[in-house]
C-alpha cells in the first residue's frame, strides 16, 4: 500500500512504547498509508482496492496507526477527539464482519497470530469491545508493552485496574533505582491512557497518583484527569 509512515516514523512508534513489537508491523514498516479509511476497509472485506489486489496486513497496520501521538503527550481533549473520531464511521460495521475470522485465527501464542492481535487494535480504535466471542480488552492487555493508546481508545473500565497495577510497578522501580527517563516515560503513557478512560475510578486513581507521586510533572498530568473528571460533572444535568 501507499501512503506517508516509512521506516523512520515507524521507529519512533516502537521506541516510544506506543506499538508492541512485533515481527508483522516490523516488516510493514517500509510500507505507506494513504489511501483511506474507505479502501482499507474494502481491501480487508475482498483482499482489493481500486487498484487491485491489496495486502490485508497493510490494511491493518494502516488503521491502526499512531501518528499523532508519536511524541508521548496525549491527555487532552484535543487528543481525546481523535481517538473518539472513528466510534461513528460509517464504516464500523464492516469492519467487524471484516475482522472476525482474523480474530477466530486459533492459537495459544499471541506472537503466533499476529493479525488477530493487530485486528483487535483496529477494533479498539472503533470502540467495539467484544466481536463474537472475544474480548479486546483481554487481547490488548496481553500484549508486551501493552498498547496504551489502542486501550484509550477503546475505554474499557476494567483498564484502570490494570494501570493502576502498572503504575504501582513503576513507582516501585522508579523509587528504587537512579533517576531513569524511560521508566518517567513509562508513566506519562499510562497517565495519558487514564485520562481517556470515562468513570470515577479513573478520577480516583489519579487523585491516588496525585497524593504519592514525587515527580512535580506526573503530578500535574494527574491533576488533568481530575480536571476532566470534574468538567464532565458540572456538564451533568
Amino acid at each position: 500500500m501507499r501512503g506517508m509512515t516509512g521506516a523512520i516514523l515507524g521507529g519512533i512508534f516502537l521506541a516510544s512504547g506506543l506499538l508492541p513489537a512485533d515481527p508483522l508491523i516490523e516488516s510493514l514498516l517500509a510500507g505507506e498509508c494513504l489511501e483511506g479509511e474507505e479502501q482499507w476497509v474494502q481491501c480487508l472485506e475482498t483482499g482489493k482496492d481500486k487498484d487491485g489486489p491489496c495486502d490485508p496486513q497493510s490494511a491493518l497496520y494502516c488503521l491502526s496507526l499512531n501518528l499523532p501521538f508519536a511524541t508521548n503527550r496525549w491527555a487532552g481533549p484535543v487528543a481525546a477527539g481523535v481517538l473518539g473520531g472513528r466510534r461513528d464511521s460509517p464504516y464500523k460495521e464492516r469492519l467487524a464482519r471484516a475482522l472476525l475470522p482474523r480474530l477466530d485465527e486459533r492459537s495459544d501464542l499471541l506472537r503466533a497470530r499476529p493479525m488477530a492481535f493487530q485486528a483487535a487494535r483496529v477494533l479498539a480504535r472503533y470502540g467495539i469491545g467484544r466481536l463474537g466471542e472475544h474480548d479486546v480488552f483481554a487481547i490488548l492487555i496481553s500484549a508486551e508493552p501493552p498498547p496504551l493508546v489502542d486501550l484509550a481508545a477503546l475505554g474499557d473500565p476494567r483498564t484502570v485496574d490494570f494501570l493502576a497495577d502498572r503504575y504501582a510497578e513503576l513507582l516501585a522501580q522508579r523509587t528504587s533505582s537512579k533517576p531513569s527517563r524511560d521508566l518517567r516515560e513509562q508513566a506519562i503513557s499510562l497517565l495519558n491512557c487514564l485520562y481517556h478512560i470515562p468513570g470515577d475510578a479513573a478520577v480516583e486513581l489519579a487523585r491516588s497518583i496525585m497524593a504519592q507521586e514525587p515527580d512535580a510533572m506526573l503530578v500535574e498530568r494527574a491533576r488533568l484527569v481530575v480536571a476532566r473528571g470534574a468538567a464532565k460533572t458540572k456538564k451533568t444535568p
